[in-house]
């Protein structure tokens, strides 16, 4: 990475090309494992709400998403996007509590 460049449209795509590098390199490891089918797709917004929509356009999807799994104050200062895209979302939802802090 090598941050931040000199504009606003350098920087925005700067990171859809990390971002899309990322989910590349995660599809990658999840075919080599045996799961087929996959798809990563970068989408804007904000994100529970963004991938509640999304969910909702696409039939028979499953959603694969990590969380650290506040609890309490923590999970309501913080919000969970998880939460809300399994409450909201329509579809279903794996969701896998992230490693390490």
């Amino acid at each position: 990475m090598d941050y931040p460049p000199d504009d606003y449209e350098d920087l925005s795509q700067q990171v859809d090309d990390d971002a899309v590098k990322y989910l590349d390199s995660v599809n990658r490891r999840i075919k080599q494992e045996g799961v087929g089918g996959t798809e990563e797709r970068l989408i804007y917004g904000n994100a529970p709400f963004a991938i509640t929509d999304f969910v909702k356009e696409v039939p028979n999807i499953l959603v694969v998403m990590t969380t650290h799994g506040r609890l309490g104050i923590g999970s309501w200062v913080m919000g969970s996007v998880a939460d809300r895209v399994v409450r909201h979302s329509g579809g279903s939802v794996l969701v896998v509590r992230a490693e390490g802090p």
